[in-house]
């Protein structure tokens, strides 16, 4: 061996050595009551172990906790995760004893205490939350162990953290996520005043017995009723019966013990911060709170005594770290120093309003923040969030609900006003220059509230090339060939305000238009990327938990795309509503622009059992709601020119309706009982139809011209539609085109007999309003059979207004054309009155 390795061999051991004395055996404590462990045959599907033995006993005036626990391996999976044992605890001020470690294989009991190597290791299973705490873990390894095995070990603890000051608190479970043939429970104090009890649905109380001078309280059941949690439930919830046990009888007395430790020299405050007298007193709050939240890192090494004792604000200042407790007391001291009233504020981050219902104890708090009072209201930071933004009346706070202040005389906990809903609004711009080629977008994103100190922390944390690169990675799920047009901007102007973040995106889209399967149709698709991961949640079958939806947020998207043409969009939008949550799509288009807008709200981070199947329901609905898509007949947009098939039919109309209408001016001649010598003039009310009938054929002439009737791109469109279908819309158009060329002529027929003041005149219109309101209320019955899933509301209304127009118009003109005199005096003319007889 080289001597240069003896040193380094020698020091390693020499650390082994001194960790591994930290951990002792010895014989069970005499206060100890001992609980013997019975085998059983346990059923397969019990999963890889079964527990036949848990025995917790705590020893609060020995300050000693003592446990035991034996089970069963069923199988390969419970000797893999069983086999190796741990046990926690901090060195600073308590001491491990093994009492025993044995395997039972059937009617052999075989001690493995005295043959077992005890390692210690430090952890920090807290590391990658900047917590160390300084305690480690025991470890045994072992051996040998085969399927059907009992192991059962024992061992204490002895010492509790000296920052207690004799106080106790513990919850004890009497229903657990796993099978356990029997669970002893007991705690002894040192007497019947010392403890107060909690009993939480239905919890046994325990039984009472006397220990010396001392008394016992115990509980023994069995625990084989197995509680199965419904998956995503609140971290809040807990729906397992316990009894929560404390020294403490009432909030003030958690008061009383905190105020000593948040203590500190004022001396040694002064001057930390310079001198802002020329600032008002609110900026000067902000710039406190600045300094703690962005130059004091969060670093805690939460062991022992400094689990709940702040370090003193001078020593963290000055080193530049802290943790919770820590960057709160700075603030605190900083915040007095300039005159303003604070106090540290203890609350649980996952209790939440549950924290309402447990027995006092400082244990029950994992966090400290900072309250403090401006003109005469209450605020609430938390200094270890770093990068936030906002003025003090916009700092977002975690919906912590209730915490304890820690104030002299304070004696209930406070309730804190929950932070407005964060946000995000997008405003997406999509250009594009030509059908099926490329688009330009541009991506606007504002964000508040809590959305916006994270993603300032996020763009602190990265460089500007991974966050493009991940920006371009997120698009390209619903873009593939996206890229970067010009690099991304921040605007973080309005942080000390109302802490408002906006990021502006540049991206090119080669791939923005899709072929369609028809190959005749070419489309882009308009979807929320940024929604799709707020309204996914986590499946969940028939519950009777409350489920966990997810912070409170408010979202907006608009797209607009600016296209090279017009394009016809029908308005169409959508709703869907539930308990705490709604959401609204619609779709518009005007010229060249069409807007597609998407609108999301959830106001509840918990939703009920009985609400989650509609919740989820919903949100699946919401789901299917959010692609978009706009269409472009390729095909159609190539014909050019007029198509044969509508000028040939027009022209046929043409012909046979002006062959008919020749025989009827010429054949039909009503006689009328007016002497020509008492005729009148077109004058009157008759000016009103006089004007309808002479413009109308005008109107028509342009509705068949810019109606698309003879455009070759409509008829090739037709294609895109199934053979019978084909047949069907192409019928349809021929219809309408046919009634109108005929209305054309006919109405020009009336124009000929209203101004020679024809017999025939009377008669013939009202059969022009008659008919007017028929092929009306045929065309949209036959669009509305062949055409249903294409109409839109806008053409059911668009037609029935025609309808309702024209049945007005009848029932205003048709009476009067049979009755007046005025018409009876003026349409007196045949036709051998004007050309003679022949």
């Amino acid at each position: 061996m080289s001597l240069k390795l003896l040193p380094q061999i020698l020091i390693i051991f020499f650390l082994s050595y001194s960790a591994s004395a930290q951990v002792k055996k010895a014989k069970h404590p005499r206060w100890v009551t001992k609980i013997e462990v019975k085998d059983e045959n346990v059923v397969d599907n019990s999963g890889g172990f079964k527990y036949l033995l848990i025995d917790n006993q705590d020893n609060i005036v020995e300050k000693t906790i003592y446990r035991k626990y034996a089970f069963k391996l069923l199988n390969s999976e419970g000797i893999q995760n069983m086999s190796t044992i741990s046990v926690d605890f901090d060195p600073k001020y308590q001491a491990l004893v093994f009492h025993e470690i044995s395997v039972v294989r059937g009617n052999k009991r075989y001690d493995r205490l005295e043959d077992s190597f005890i390692k210690t290791i430090q952890r920090e299973t807290g590391m990658d939350r900047s917590l160390y705490d300084g305690s480690l873990t025991a470890i045994v390894d072992l051996s040998d162990i085969r399927k059907g095995d009992i192991i059962q070990y024992s061992y204490t603890i002895k010492g509790f953290n000296p920052i207690n000051k004799g106080s106790y608190f513990s919850s004890f479970y009497q229903k657990f996520t796993f099978p356990c043939s029997r669970v002893f429970q007991r705690v002894i104090a040192l007497n019947e005043e010392q403890l107060n009890f909690k009993y939480f649905l239905g919890a046994k109380a325990p039984k009472k017995s006397r220990v010396g001078s001392n008394v016992a309280y115990s509980w023994d059941f069995s625990a084989d009723d197995v509680l199965v949690f419904d998956n995503n439930t609140p971290s809040w919830y807990d729906p397992q019966k316990n009894v929560q046990v404390s020294t403490y009888s009432n909030w003030s007395e958690v008061v009383n013990w905190a105020l000593p430790l948040y203590k500190y020299d004022k001396k040694t405050i002064r001057n930390l911060i310079p001198d802002n007298n020329d600032r008002v007193l609110k900026d000067q709050i902000l710039d406190a709170i600045r300094l703690v939240q962005d130059e004091i890192r969060y670093l805690g090494f939460e062991s022992g005594i400094g689990a709940y004792r702040p370090n003193a604000p001078r020593k963290v200042f000055d080193q530049r770290f802290g943790d919770c407790k820590d960057k709160s007391l700075l603030l605190v001291s900083l915040l007095r120093e300039i005159g303003v009233e604070s106090h540290p504020f203890l609350v649980n981050t996952y209790l939440k309003n549950e924290i309402e219902k447990v027995m006092p104890s400082h244990t029950v708090f994992d966090h400290c923040i900072v309250n403090f009072s401006y003109d005469g209201k209450d605020y609430f930071v938390d200094p270890t969030v770093s990068n936030q933004g906002g003025d003090i009346n916009n700092l977002f706070l975690p919906n912590y609900q209730f915490g304890l202040l820690i104030k002299q005389g304070e004696n209930n906990l406070k309730r804190i006003e929950t932070s407005p809903i964060t946000s995000i609004e997008i405003q997406e711009d999509i250009f594009v220059n030509e059908i099926g080629k490329e688009a330009l977008i541009k991506v606007k994103t504002e964000y508040t509230g809590s959305r916006a100190d994270f993603m300032r922390s996020y763009f602190d944390n990265n460089s500007r090339e991974t966050i493009q690169q991940q920006f371009l990675n997120f698009y390209s799920s619903l873009y593939p060939s996206v890229q970067t047009e010009r690099d991304f901007e921040i605007d973080d102007s309005e942080r000390s305000v109302s802490n408002r973040l906006v990021t502006t995106e540049f991206y090119k889209v080669d791939d923005f238009w899709q072929d369609a399967e028809d190959e005749q149709n070419i489309y882009a698709e308009i979807y929320p990327l940024e929604l799709e991961s707020i309204i996914q949640h986590t499946k969940s079958a028939k519950r009777k938990m409350p489920y966990w939806a997810g912070e409170p947020t408010n979202f907006t998207k608009t797209s607009t795309i600016r296209l090279p043409e017009t394009w016809n969009v029908e308005p169409v939008s959508n709703k869907i509503e539930g308990l705490g949550f709604s959401y609204m799509s619609e779709m518009n288009g005007f010229g060249k622009i069409v807007t597609v807008k998407y609108d999301y709200k959830l106001a509840k981070d918990v939703i009920e059992a009985d609400e989650v199947e509609d919740f989820l329901k919903k949100h699946d609905e919401i789901q299917s709601d959010l692609s978009s898509y706009i269409t472009y007949n390729v095909k159609a947009a190539n014909a050019k020119g007029i198509s044969y098939i509508p000028i040939l039919t027009s022209l046929i109309t043409i012909i046979l309706f002006s062959i008919f209408c020749f025989k009827i001016y010429k054949k039909y001649n009503p006689s009328n009982e007016i002497s020509i010598s008492n005729k009148k003039g077109i004058g009157g009310w008759l000016i009103l139809p006089a004007i309808g009938i002479t413009i109308t054929p005008f109107v028509l002439i342009v509705g068949v011209l810019t109606g698309g009737f003879l455009d070759e791109s409509t008829w090739v469109a037709l294609g895109s539609y199934d053979a019978a279908t084909r047949i069907e819309i192409g019928a349809l158009y021929l219809f309408e085109l046919v009634y109108n060329v005929g209305s054309m002529i006919f109405v020009i027929l009336l124009c000929i007999l209203f101004y020679s003041k024809r017999t025939s005149l009377p008669k013939l219109i009202i059969i022009f309003y008659v008919l007017n309101v028929v092929f009306q209320i045929i065309d949209i019955v036959l669009a509305d059979l062949i055409l249903s899933d294409v109409l839109t509301n806008t053409d059911y209304k668009n037609s029935s207004k025609g309808i309702i127009r024209g049945i007005i118009a009848a029932a205003i003109w048709i009476p009067y054309f049979f009755k007046s005199e005025r018409v009876k005096n003026t349409f007196v003319n045949t036709y051998q009155d004007i050309h003679g007889a022949r």
